[in-house]
C-alpha cells in the first residue's frame, strides 16, 4: 500500500509536464524558422557575409562550405531566443516566481505515508 501511495504522489508530481513540453518544441521550432529567415536577411543585406568569416577564422572555401556558417549563426540566434524564453517563464509562471527554499506553512510535494490514518 505504501508503494502505490509513493508512486501515485510521484505521478502527481510529473503532471502537467506534458504541456509544458509541448509549449517548449514550439517555441523552440519558431525560434528556429525565425532565426533561420533572420540569418538569410541578414546575409542578403551584407549585415553579414561570408567572406567575412572566412577572414575571421582563417579558414578556405575549400574548407568549410556556407552552409556551416549559416548554421552555425542560427544555433546561437536559437541559443539567445530560447535565452528570453526561459527567462520570460521564470518572471510570467507562478512556478518560476516562487522563491526556492522559501517556508511555508503547506508543502508543495505532498509526502504520501504522513497520514497512517488515510487508507
Amino acid at each position: 500500500m505504501n508503494l502505490e501511495k509513493k508512486k501515485e504522489a510521484e505521478l502527481r508530481e510529473r503532471e502537467g509536464m506534458t504541456g509544458r513540453t509541448i509549449i517548449m518544441v514550439m517555441a523552440f521550432i519558431i525560434a528556429g524558422v525565425v532565426a533561420y529567415f533572420l540569418t538569410t536577411y541578414m546575409f542578403d543585406q551584407d549585415i553579414l557575409t561570408y567572406g567575412m568569416f572566412y577572414d575571421t577564422f582563417s579558414v578556405t572555401r575549400a574548407q568549410v562550405p556556407e552552409w556551416v556558417f549559416l548554421g552555425v549563426v542560427v544555433f546561437l540566434l536559437v541559443l539567445v531566443m530560447m535565452f528570453f524564453v526561459i527567462v520570460g517563464f521564470a518572471f510570467a509562471s507562478p512556478d518560476g516566481r516562487r522563491k526556492s527554499g522559501k517556508p511555508s506553512m503547506h508543502s508543495m510535494n505532498k509526502d504520501p505515508l504522513d497520514n497512517p490514518f488515510d487508507n
